[in-house]
């Protein structure tokens, strides 16, 4: 598949995004365009993955993921069996989905009134 550079633009900025925004998010990738990528060949070669290569980043973890942006590759270090320093082409990226946590629940006010 064939994206414009305005596409693949908007995909880094939602990355960007959700790493800036403390947002959970997966990506679903064309493991069909991973081969140079670093990903390990068992992982890849996955039945489960035919239908995209899905990584999950927990906000806990975006740091530990070193995320970097160069062109149209983001380069990010991901543990499968061991750590690997990957670069993954923003055009092998099928979907990107966040996922809001909801707020927590604050405390009632020592008033007794809660704000509904």
């Amino acid at each position: 598949m064939r994206r414009s550079t305005d596409s693949v633009s908007s995909i880094e900025m939602s990355i960007r995004l959700a790493i800036d925004g403390g947002i959970n998010f997966m990506l679903r990738l064309d493991v069909s365009m991973l081969a140079d990528s670093g990903i390990p060949e068992h992982v890849l070669n996955d039945d489960e993955w035919q239908g995209g290569l899905v990584l999950r980043f927990d906000v806990g973890d975006h740091s530990d993921h070193c995320i970097t942006f160069n062109g149209d590759v983001m380069a990010v270090s991901l543990s499968f069996d061991t750590l690997y320093s990957c670069r993954v082409p923003l055009r092998a990226i099928l979907n990107i989905v966040m996922a809001f946590d909801p707020p927590p629940e604050s405390p009632i006010p020592a008033s007794g009134l809660k704000l509904v």
